[in-house]
Parts: structure tokens; sequence; C-alpha cells
């Protein structure tokens, strides 16, 4: 039965405050800087914008070794193209811890099953770039599944002249 809210005054500093449903009450807690608040399995967790930790606003939180999984989703890519232009490559920049595992799926024309296109497992702290090939299509989306810490620099499409015809 509370909502909290972290605000930057006038004076630049940074208040955490929470509102009691209960009681009808605002309450100044301290001077968190919050960047993102997520609820899960009925705990508040937040990013610290002091340090980037992720807390608990609770605190009963338990701490999870397990790789997070996660997914992104785009909406429809290839649709803002006229004149027989379409996307022969997309170029995803991006790293990966060890052991970290990442795949790419593209859904062709809204239809269908995702086309797993590439599966990769992270072996070494380093940067690499993806190439991806998309079948001509009206439009596609790409989706982006993976256990472990990722970070996606940069999506890049190449587009090219293409026929008339598929």
């Amino acid at each position: 039965d509370k909502y909290y809210i972290s605000m930057r005054g006038a004076d630049g500093e940074y208040d955490l405050f929470v509102y009691d449903a209960s009681k009808g009450l605002w309450h100044r807690e301290d001077a968190t800087q919050v960047k993102i608040f997520c609820s899960c399995d009925d705990e508040l967790y937040y990013v610290d914008g002091a340090g980037g930790s992720i807390k608990t606003m609770l605190g009963s939180g338990t701490k999870d070794t397990n790789k997070v999984t996660w997914m992104a989703e785009t909406g429809a890519l290839g649709t803002d193209s006229p004149d027989r232009k379409y996307i022969s490559r997309l170029t995803v920049r991006m790293s990966m811890e060890i052991g970290a595992t990442v795949s790419f799926k593209i859904q062709y024309d809204s239809v269908g099953d995702w086309e797993t296109q590439c599966v990769l497992t992270g072996n070494s702290l380093r940067s690499f770039a993806i190439p991806l090939r998309p079948r001509r299509c009206d439009h596609f989306k790409l989706r982006i599944e993976g256990t472990g810490d990722a970070r996606i620099y940069s999506i890049a499409k190449i587009i090219e002249e293409g026929s008339d015809r598929w």
C-alpha cells in the first residue's frame, strides 16, 4: 500500500518520497536517487543512482545467484523504405559476460514462427559485431533473448536497392 517516487529538486539534489495509501500521507525517506523501479514477487527493487547497484525497498529480497533470463523485441523493421529498398543486413554490436547466452530470432511479415538466426555464448569479456542477414520481405521483427549479462551497444541496418520482385 505504498507508492515510491524519486525526484530531483530545484537544488539538483534527489529525494525519495513514499506515499502511504492507508494513511493518505507523503513522507520523505532519504536522499536516494532511483534510476528505475521493478516489482517482483511482492518486493520492490530499484537501481541506485549513486552506485548502479540493485537494492530492495523493504530489504526482504534474497540474493539470487542464477543468471537473469531476459528478452527484447523490436517493432516492425523495414516499413519505412520505399522504392524497392530493403534491409540486407543487421549488424549488432554487443558484449557478453563469460557464460552468458544470447539468441537472435526474426519473424517475417508479422506472421509465422520466430526463426533463430544466431545463438552465441560468451567466452571472453569483449565487444564484437554479429552480422544478421534477413531474407527479403515487406517487414520483420527482431527478438533478442538471453541469459546472463549482455550489453547491446548498437543495431545498424544496411539498406540496399533491389528489384520489384522478392
